[in-house]
């Protein structure tokens, strides 16, 4: 600090953090999923797209993970780059989390729906099995 005040950063040194804090919520993230039973790396970062995702999971391997972990989120707008980087037959689904909050999932409604009926179906199927 100078008798000026604090040195403003420059844009090199934003990105460097931003990318930094990044990859740690990519970390954070998969460690998250990892001791919830679904075990989980952070992908190669190195150009994005399907072949560099920000989680690799098996368990979840329908859903291309976008992981976001910032104070301020386009909601829409990460649910787009999601789709963009989704691979066939994968749905977009963006993970996020504030300081101090816990992570949320978020999905489009149809998608949800989707999922929740096939689920019911499976729960149907299985108690008419054991009746």
């Amino acid at each position: 600090m100078d008798t000026f005040g604090p040195k403003k950063r420059t844009k090199s040194q934003i990105g460097k953090a931003s990318k930094a804090k990044g990859a740690a919520g990519e970390r954070e993230l998969a460690h998250f999923l990892s001791f919830h039973k679904f075990p989980a790396i952070r992908g190669v970062q190195y150009q994005g797209g399907k072949d560099s995702p920000d989680i690799k999971c098996d368990r979840l391997s329908m859903f291309q993970i976008e992981c976001k972990r910032t104070e301020k989120l386009s909601i829409y707008k990460a649910v787009v780059q999601c789709e963009e980087d989704c691979g066939p037959g994968q749905l977009p689904l963006v993970c996020h989390r504030q300081n101090g909050r816990p992570w949320i999932s978020i999905l489009r409604t149809e998608d949800f729906l989707n999922i929740m009926d096939e689920l019911i179906e499976l729960r149907e199927t299985v108690d008419a099995q054991s009746n």
